[in-house]
């Protein structure tokens, strides 16, 4: 699971197969669909105004159904890739029926999702799909989602070289890939994998798109490229930590101690999961390096250590030797024992490790923030105590075009209620939110934040994280 991230691909890659699929899944959709009725933030991401009008007006009366009163109760036990592990599991977007049996280890459900929870939820969801005429919905969105599909193909899709996958994994002819559109989650994507009747899987990358504004339909920019890599890459990390997590458990949770933190505001909570979104980085970063394109590979590598992953570096470098000695490794789990060994050395270092790279982090971060953007104004202006709460307004003033990203962190305090998504003006400086304060509140939250740099200018150059605070009158 990552955020989709924007950066430059000068190099051309080598086309795509045709057995990528690319579609809108309408199994995730209307799953999508309650979790943002139900208000989980990441289901509430949708960068498309039309498209997110559309869903409003089609099921906003529905706030109250059954499925979504089930959804929020869930709340505190799942959230994020628990939702498409579910959604993948059955045969369709109307019965909600499962396709395996979900109390079957085999089937590999998420372990968040109890399997009789599983089921009443399913149950819920088939009688939200018949209550709300989800197919009339669809049916009306089916151009739309053909206009995505087809952008996405143009777009992104044909600068995949599939075969990669090939000559890195090995042949999995029992497998299928599948891309699928995910207009809902805005920068939310995952990469879930589910067992197929041919004793093979099927593989799934689920990607967010980009912003929109009314009447427009968003471009796939080759930026995202990284993004899908990343998630497809989760089919054949996952399962390898999986395999091996006796000999790693104890590995990953070292590795992990020292951020823990970051990672857990990442969503990012056990050493197992650190693991595998280590695995996962490492080898985007070796696909853009077999393809050539250093300066993405780099690139990659900084964001990595950004979030916290301060051993995906050298685990990239560890499997340079895997990739350059495949007569000697047939396959990753021929070289299982010198993944294990390092994941364990590294393990022994993490203090020192974590330290060093924290260390050689900032030092990069501050050279970058010297040059980097300024924040002109705010409004309401930082530190205020009278803020009138019948103000709607949150607006940011840069002191240079940005990129077009942004990073509005959390606190412990109350946050301000987004209504809707924060727009940029033509020039790119200006950034405005709609929002809805309450009286005699005190409001805070980050712009940028360690591990999440999202303001940049065009030169990629973040804003230096900044504080921000706030007190409505009574």
């Amino acid at each position: 699971m990552r955020a989709a991230l924007l950066i430059a691909l000068p190099v051309l890659l080598a086309p795509a197969q045709d057995l990528l699929e690319v579609r809108v899944d309408r199994r995730f959709e209307l799953m999508s669909i309650v979790f943002r009725l139900a208000d989980f933030q990441e289901y509430r991401m949708g960068g498309i105004e039309d498209y997110n009008a559309a869903v409003d007006a089609h099921f906003g009366a529905f706030k109250d159904h059954a499925a979504v009163k089930l959804a929020r109760e869930l709340r505190s036990q799942l959230g994020y890739d628990a939702i498409p592990s579910l959604a993948l599991r059955v045969v369709d977007a109307r019965t909600f029926r499962p396709a395996l049996d979900l109390k079957a280890p085999a089937t590999g459900l998420d372990a968040r999702w109890k399997p009789e929870v599983a089921s009443k939820f399913l149950d819920a969801m088939a009688a939200f799909a018949r209550d709300t005429r989800s197919e009339a919905f669809f049916t009306a969105q089916a151009p739309f989602y053909e206009k995505l599909v087809q952008g996405c193909r143009q777009g992104l899709v044909r600068h995949l070289d599939q075969a990669w996958f090939t000559r890195t994994f090995g042949r999995r002819d029992r497998d299928t890939f599948t891309l699928g559109v995910a207009p809902l989650n805005g920068g939310g994507n995952y990469g879930p994998h589910v067992p197929n009747q041919r004793k093979g899987q099927d593989l799934f990358a689920l990607i967010g798109t980009p912003r929109a504004a009314a009447g427009q339909v968003p471009d796939f920019p080759e930026t995202y490229l990284p993004t899908l890599v990343h998630e497809f890459l989760h089919s054949f990390a996952n399962p390898w930590v999986e395999r091996h997590l006796p000999e790693l458990q104890a590995s990953g949770e070292a590795l992990n101690a020292p951020v823990a933190e970051l990672m857990r505001r990442q969503a990012y909570g056990k050493g197992e999961t650190a693991l595998k979104e280590s695995l996962v980085r490492a080898f985007t970063i070796r696909y853009f390096r077999d393809h050539g394109n250093a300066k993405t590979a780099d690139a990659e590598g900084q964001r990595d250590g950004e979030r916290g992953f301060y051993w995906v570096r050298p685990l990239a470098q560890l499997l340079g030797e895997y990739g350059e000695q495949r007569v000697r490794y047939r396959d990753l789990e021929a070289f299982s024992p010198r993944l294990v060994e390092a994941f364990q050395g590294w393990a022994v270092q993490a203090e020192t490790m974590s330290a060093e790279a924290v260390k050689a982090e900032n030092a990069r971060l501050e050279q970058l923030y010297a040059a980097g953007p300024r924040l002109v104004s705010l409004e309401p202006a930082p530190g205020a105590k009278d803020v009138d709460p019948a103000s709607s307004l949150l607006r940011l003033t840069f002191d240079r075009p940005m990129a077009g990203g942004m990073a509005v962190v959390r606190t412990n305090d109350p946050f301000p209620e987004m209504q809707g998504k924060g727009q940029w003006d033509a020039e790119g400086k200006v950034l405005s939110f709609t929002v809805r304060l309450k009286p005699a509140t005190t409001y805070g939250f980050w712009l940028n934040a360690t591990g999440f740099i999202g303001f940049r200018d065009r030169e990629g150059r973040p804003l230096r994280p900044t504080q921000v605070t706030f007190t409505t009158r009574q």
